[in-house]
């Protein structure tokens, strides 16, 4: 898939998570967590909370309150492959 199509659906993720949810903010510790074998890591940048995997980024949570939110394309010079299914639950 190309760069500018993952932007697009992250972005319109993103848009989705933010007219659906309200001002409640769910914010998870960070914890180890085994998904296919593959132990990843739960860690933030800023209020987005992420895991590696597979040399790629997938943002599991997000501890913000912001209305609008620009998914950020790269964590630590790793690129962002991946939204969680319910990385904006709750907010």
């Amino acid at each position: 898939m190309k760069t500018s199509q993952l932007m697009k659906k992250i972005c319109a993720v993103a848009l989705c998570a933010a007219m659906l949810g309200g001002s409640a903010v769910t914010v998870l510790p960070a914890v180890s967590s085994t998904d296919g074998g593959i132990v990843a890591n739960a860690a933030y940048y800023g209020d987005f909370k992420y895991e590696e995997n597979n040399g790629g980024i997938t943002i599991t949570g997000y501890t913000g309150s912001d209305t609008e939110v620009g998914i950020p394309s790269k964590i630590n010079g790793k690129s962002v492959t991946s939204i969680g299914g319910g990385a904006f639950r709750g907010c």
